[in-house]
């Protein structure tokens, strides 16, 4: 389940429950895989990454509406010494 590490998060910040929590990361799951295609990257660990960056002073529907989600994704899969990834980040320089 995509969820889990957002799950996760709300529960140590002790946040309500998001309403429609996994229908937002399954399309901002897309979205991502879509952008950036051919990058073999786990969701979890993605999602991993993207909540561990979810900052302290943001509601979480603004830091998913507001975050570079394709940047981090790409920045994950940099991270985690993915090749294809790093043929993407040149289109960056």
């Amino acid at each position: 389940m995509l969820t889990t590490a957002f799950s996760a998060e709300l529960a140590r910040r002790t946040t309500p429950e998001y309403s429609d929590l996994e229908g937002r990361i399954d399309t901002l799951w897309q979205q991502v895989v879509t952008a950036l295609p051919g990058i073999d990257l786990n969701g979890g660990t993605y999602l991993a990454y993207l909540a561990a960056r979810w900052p302290e002073s943001a509601s979480l529907e603004d830091w998913l509406t507001n975050a570079h989600v394709c940047d981090l994704y790409l920045a994950c899969a940099c991270a985690h010494g993915i090749q294809s990834a790093w043929r993407h980040s040149t289109l960056y320089t």
